[in-house]
């Protein structure tokens, strides 16, 4: 069996592209190299109404989610982009705030954050608290 130069350069890229995959599969399982986070799994906005079903949720559960209600003085960014409609710049102008002030005293003082009104605010009130 004989292959012309281009099919045996192809043939070489794809054994390299296959071990290179089983080395990064290695990697992982012996827990040098991690996954990064599902960005859908940060976003959904179901994971706050249901905490048992996503592991995000449940491996946080004890901090800064108790009783189904984040707390707003607890939270970091990747907690607060869990909220329906908070993606990340939404999140650093909450932390902005919340270290401008030195913690929130009421959930109502997020309308001082610029893209949060009434109406944002009611859909997010349900979620969060401050203790």
């Amino acid at each position: 069996m004989f292959f012309t130069p281009a099919e045996r350069r192809l043939l070489a890229f794809l054994a390299l592209l296959l071990s290179g995959g089983f080395v990064l599969t290695g990697l992982r399982q012996v827990g040098i190299l991690h996954s990064p986070p599902s960005t859908r799994t940060l976003h959904r906005a179901s994971t706050l109404e249901s905490p048992d079903r996503h592991p995000r949720i449940r491996a946080v559960a004890s901090s800064p989610f108790t009783d189904g209600h984040l707390d707003l003085n607890l939270a970091d960014s990747l907690d607060l982009m869990a909220l329906p409609g908070v993606g990340p710049v939404l999140a650093g102008r909450i932390l902005a705030l919340r270290r401008q002030r030195s913690g929130f005293r009421t959930v109502d003082e997020l309308l001082d954050v610029k893209g949060i009104g009434r109406k944002r605010l009611a859909s997010l009130s349900q979620y969060l608290k401050v203790k």
